[in-house]
């Protein structure tokens, strides 16, 4: 227990109970008929001062930047929780497929964010490329992570229907990409949940 790891983890796990304690009260109110109602920006407000201050003990803590980018997320800070994402990156989780793939799905999400606003073709078809980028080198990575290889098709049909100008080997990468997906829906190995996902998508984009 003098391990300074195992002293952070339990520091970290005492500081976000402590803070959960104390901001529930703030986040929390009744309503006329008695129900409780939970007000989520102040509670994610205060996960994230709680997260910050963690950070500033310990700033090269990949798991904390995570932790930070999904209450950004949940907050609709897209850009915020990118920025998350890129510091666990950059500071030594270049070799995870997952956090690659989780920045992809942010890159994507605000890509829709600009669309649907009525943004410029252009910029959105800028977070489809960074987006496409990131699910291919969590292929590269982890050739066999499904969830990658299902974003990577979602992006590159989405940039399809932009209808806007794009380099020719995008079309080649969603052929590549389909036939392995869909080799992928037969394969059993696949558990029974993510061939099921492969079948949505498939259905759905």
């Amino acid at each position: 227990m003098r391990a300074a790891d195992d002293l952070f983890a339990l520091h970290k796990r005492k500081a976000g109970l402590d803070k959960n304690i104390a901001d529930l009260a703030k986040g929390i109110s009744v309503d006329k008929e008695n129900k409780i109602m939970i007000n989520p920006a102040i509670v994610a407000n205060e996960s994230i001062e709680a997260l910050s201050e963690l950070l500033k003990m310990r700033p090269l803590d990949a798991e904390t930047y995570i932790e930070l980018s999904h209450v950004y997320l949940s907050n609709g800070k897209i850009k915020e929780a990118l920025w998350c994402v890129g510091e666990c990156l950059i500071i030594g989780c270049s070799g995870a497929w997952n956090v690659w793939s989780y920045r992809a799905e942010l890159c994507m999400l605000q890509g829709k964010c600009i669309a649907a606003e009525n943004g410029d073709a252009a910029s959105v078809r800028s977070w489809l490329y960074s987006a496409i980028a990131s699910f291919a080198h969590s292929i590269e990575l982890c050739s066999g992570y499904v969830r990658a290889w299902c974003g990577l098709y979602v992006s590159l049909q989405k940039l399809d229907d932009l209808k806007i100008e794009v380099d020719p080997i995008y079309p080649k990468m969603k052929f590549i990409t389909l036939t392995q997906i869909k080799v992928m829906l037969d394969d059993v190995s696949i558990p029974v949940k993510e061939r099921e996902n492969i079948h949505w998508i498939l259905n759905n984009y």
